[in-house]
């Protein structure tokens, strides 16, 4: 009988933890009116497992089985009650469709930042005028 030599974790299929947040931020990106991860400079939220690191979601276990999400999320000027809900709806019929629903605990939505449309920001100020160079002082002309 031959065994199986260990799985390095490259190789190692990733666990439910880390496809349920892939799942998440994936879903929660292509919500109308979700900007972006948030992604703060220290503390940054993510998953980690594996040497995989998947930002701007935490999956954690639930004491009832399961994984409890929360998506970090920055979000454009909208009606945030509804886009979370919108976010949530997205995020449950994506663990469904891949076979993951039951692993699935509650999901939170958190906005942690908001961005303006391009349009009602105000316009970056123009970059400083370099003044030119000075003349070379070169031989002087016969």
């Amino acid at each position: 009988m031959r065994e199986t030599p260990p799985q390095t974790p490259a190789e190692a299929p990733p666990s439910d933890r880390v496809v349920l947040a892939r799942i998440a931020i994936g879903s929660a990106l292509k919500v109308d009116g979700v900007a972006e991860p948030h992604l703060p400079p220290v503390g940054r939220r993510s998953t980690r497992s594996g040497g995989v690191r998947v930002d701007g979601v935490t999956v954690t276990a639930s004491p009832g089985g399961g994984y409890d999400v929360a998506l970090h999320l920055v979000a454009r000027v909208v009606p945030l009650q509804a886009l979370g809900e919108r976010v949530r709806s997205r995020v449950e019929g994506a663990a469904r469709r891949a076979g993951l629903a039951e692993r699935l605990g509650p999901v939170s939505v958190r906005f942690e930042d908001l961005v303006e449309p391009a349009a009602s920001r105000p316009a970056p100020p123009p970059p400083p005028v370099a003044s030119p160079p000075a003349p070379f002082p070169g031989p002087a002309s016969p």
